[in-house]
């Protein structure tokens, strides 16, 4: 477990299981871990990971998260987070009011509460479902959308 209270700090670990908590206003996370948990409740922070098994939670305000794993879960609460993927099997979730899904991937799912949200997929089979009220989705690949 690693506690910081500054405001600029570099994380870098090579251990294979670890927890990262910090409240510093500016943060960069760097990890090359299989498996990993970064936790964060930073109001800028910027989250980039390589782990093939990784969990990412955040509760920022604005965030941005970045993943280039092939098993990845991204857990979000922020109200305005830009989510970006590139991995072939990969779920994303968040509660936020105002977001951005971009994903490139095969096969993909994303499930989302939001009142307002844009979803934007380019992924040949990819199934989007989403709750809101007023929602807009669009897809260049060949998508169902249910």
């Amino acid at each position: 477990m690693v506690k910081t209270e500054d405001k600029s700090w570099i994380v870098k670990t090579e251990g294979k299981s670890f927890t990262v908590k910090t409240e510093d206003k500016i943060c960069i996370v760097k990890t090359e871990e299989k498996s990993c948990i970064v936790k964060t409740k930073d109001k800028s922070c910027i989250v980039k990971t390589e782990d093939k098994r990784c969990m990412v939670k955040t509760e920022d305000k604005s965030c941005t998260v970045k993943t280039e794993d092939k098993r990845c879960i991204v857990k979000t609460e922020d109200k305005s987070c830009i989510v970006k993927t590139e991995d072939r099997r990969c779920i994303v979730k968040t509660e936020g009011k105002r977001f951005t899904v971009k994903t490139e991937d095969e096969r993909c799912i994303v499930k989302t509460v939001d009142k307002s949200c844009i979803v934007k997929t380019e992924g040949r089979s990819c199934i989007v479902k989403t709750e809101h009220k007023s929602c807009t989705v669009k897809t260049e690949g060949k998508s169902r959308i249910s």
